[in-house]
């Protein structure tokens, strides 16, 4: 099956063909979904981290850092706890060719490699209170799979049924419930929520296709993507009800989490191609974040505290992890 790019922070098998100018390769690099198999090489763990010079952006009320994992050209962050853990992953292979991806837990001081048996690659995407860490990994079939890591152990999650590229699992919260999205018939990609041991499958009203759940919090409101119109959209599904969530005037939009307060954390495309992170409040209120000197800015967690984290686009095109935490 064809295995197109499909714009997001979630999927890489589990793609639908679409075309437009919205598609770009760096979509790629935030779905938790992986890009292609991982070289021959053991995860090293406990690996000090390497830490950028802070910045602050008044205009946006945040002080922003970057730890990359050392001498790794990228490190994304996905997911943030209460506690300030966090979970993403490294490449060490150049930004032309995304493959070798690494799935990590930073803990504020060390990065901690999770190393999955038969794996070609993994990414870690949500990180709960307990340090429990959630992710996608890709057998040597190219079949993604949830998986799970807890006290040192891996468990793998698949929704029944699904077909073809397989599941992708992108959050978790407290109470263990646990949000992703799998490939189901003719190539449609469906979300779901595993609660209780329950899977529950959902899709946005209208989507053309592809629905996908990238966050959920304590209260069990969920968000994620949809495709409908030519492009994607931000959602919020809570007490039942579906909200679109569009930034004005953005060609895209990407709602990736949502802390316990409702704030959701995501990224949009302006107009001109480019990506910027956003923090959208009760109301609708949303706010551009953007590190200084970033070319292209990516958001997909959030905790209680408001610190968010994801990545920003270098120069050199390389992406640096991004840990954003509001000023007094």
């Amino acid at each position: 099956m064809r295995k197109p790019y499909v714009i997001g922070i979630v999927l890489l098998g589990l793609g639908i063909a679409v075309t437009g100018p919205y598609l770009a390769a760096q979509d790629d690099v935030l779905r938790p979904g992986l890009l292609g198999p991982r070289p021959g090489r053991a995860a090293r763990t406990d690996m000090p981290n390497t830490a950028y010079t802070a910045s602050a952006n008044p205009a946006t009320g945040y002080d922003f850092v970057s730890i990359d994992y050392a001498v790794a050209p990228w490190t994304v962050f996905v997911g943030i706890n209460n506690l300030g853990h966090i979970a993403g992953w490294y490449n060490f292979t150049p930004a032309t060719s995304p493959v070798g991806d690494t799935p990590v837990m930073f803990d504020g001081k060390r990065f901690h490699g999770i190393d999955i048996p038969g794996s070609t690659g993994a990414r870690a995407a949500g990180i709960n209170i307990k340090d429990v860490v959630v992710g996608t990994y890709t057998d040597a079939g190219g079949v993604d799979h949830g998986f799970v890591f807890s006290g040192g152990k891996i468990s793998q999650i698949d929704f029944p049924g699904a077909q073809g590229s397989g599941t992708d699992l992108t959050r978790n919260n407290d109470a263990g419930d646990m949000v992703g999205a799998y490939e189901g018939a003719a190539g449609t990609i469906h979300a779901f929520l595993l609660h209780k041991g329950v899977f529950t499958s959902f899709d946005f009203p209208g989507a053309q296709g592809f629905t996908s759940a990238l966050g959920i919090n304590n209260a069990g409101d969920i968000v994620g993507e949809y495709f409908e119109g030519g492009r994607y959209h931000g959602y919020l599904y809570s007490g039942g009800v579906f909200t679109a969530i569009n930034f004005p005037q953005a060609t895209l939009t990407s709602a990736a989490e949502i802390n316990d307060s409702g704030q959701i954390v995501g990224w949009y495309r302006d107009a001109n191609g480019v990506e910027h992170g956003f923090v959208m409040s009760g109301g609708g209120n949303f706010v551009s974040v953007d590190p200084p000197g970033s070319v292209d800015t990516f958001l997909q967690g959030i905790n209680n505290k408001g610190q968010t984290v994801g990545a920003a686009e270098d120069t050199q095109g390389e992406l640096h992890s991004l840990l954003a935490t509001p000023t007094p």
